[in-house]
């Protein structure tokens, strides 16, 4: 690949900022070892883009996570401005941020998803309107990451209490019944299924806490969840992108439980690129270098 001009904008103003600059970080040393020009970018505001059209890339890369870096809006303001980008476009990465909005768009192509309620107030009856599902329940902000906000819920008198805090994170909350069991995710790269990964927390559930701080979970490749169901599960992974029209990199995250049932919970369209997140991690275990990932991704752009 010949050198290019890239940009990496990375930082942000969600909950996962640390997350980001660690992935820009992870970024701008691949680049670099791989011979390209770059100009970094701690995006604080939709004005900070605007340096983009002093000196126009070869190619953008976002490592924003959660609101505004992956909800489509710094990708619409990319489109607009014709300069190209790594990840998915608009319209897939707003999508995608709705937890709702996937399910239904999932459950239409007849992914396995669980059942839901969305909440978007507490005027309502909130007992009413998740009468049909059983506890313990998941709360949870229907479009944050990173397990942001995610509460286990246990019975109808904790149900309000939750909502109540859930939406003082965003717009709106789902409620889902709470699975005990195998949590995994599949990460994809352009269009090709890396293998499973079997994730195992010390205690408890991975949290936002767990993800980010050492020795509190294990990633297992190969999963040990065995070669048919591996191959189903990412069979089924990519189709999960394709109904939402994700590119390039994303990650589809699930949960498995006693019975061997398993279910889609949400879609990653810029996934966590430190040498430690789960993407990358999966591309080792394939033999793929972190440089080698980066590379293949920005081939794609």
């Amino acid at each position: 690949m010949k050198p290019l001009n890239v940009c990496i904008l990375m930082g942000g103003l969600s909950a996962e900022r640390e997350v980001s600059l660690k992935s820009g970080q992870a970024l701008l040393k691949a680049c670099q070892s791989l011979g390209h020009s770059c100009q970094v970018i701690d995006v604080k505001g939709p004005d900070d883009l605007n340096t983009l059209l002093l000196d126009r890339p070869d190619v953008t890369l976002i490592a924003l996570h959660g609101g505004f870096g992956e909800d489509g809006h710094v990708q619409a303001w990319l489109e607009l401005h014709d300069l190209p980008y790594l990840g998915s476009c608009m319209k897939a990465s707003a999508i995608a941020m709705d937890k709702q909005l996937t399910k239904q768009l999932w459950r239409s192509a007849g992914l396995p998803v669980l059942p839901d309620v969305c909440l978007t107030h507490l005027n309502q009856d909130v007992h009413m309107a998740c009468t049909d599902l059983s506890y313990p329940l998941c709360v949870k902000p229907i479009s944050d990451g990173s397990s942001i906000g995610v509460e286990r819920v246990e019975s109808s008198g904790e149900l309000y209490p939750a909502l109540e805090r859930t939406l003082s994170l965003g717009s709106a909350a789902l409620v889902e019944p709470w699975v005990e069991g195998i949590e995994f995710t599949v990460g994809m790269i352009n269009h090709q299924a890396l293998p499973v990964t079997r994730i195992e927390v010390s205690s408890g559930f991975y949290d936002f806490k767990s993800k980010y701080t050492s020795g509190l979970h294990r990633k297992h490749i190969p999963s040990g969840l065995g070669d048919a169901k591996e191959l189903l599960i990412k069979s089924q992974a990519l189709q999960a992108c394709h109904a939402l029209g994700v590119r390039h990199i994303a990650r589809v995250d699930g949960l498995m439980n006693d019975q061997g049932e398993w279910f889609f919970l949400e879609i990653n369209t810029l996934p966590g690129l430190t040498q430690d997140s789960l993407v990358p991690a999966a591309a080792q275990a394939m033999g793929i270098s972190f440089e080698a990932l980066v590379e293949r991704l920005i081939d794609q752009v």
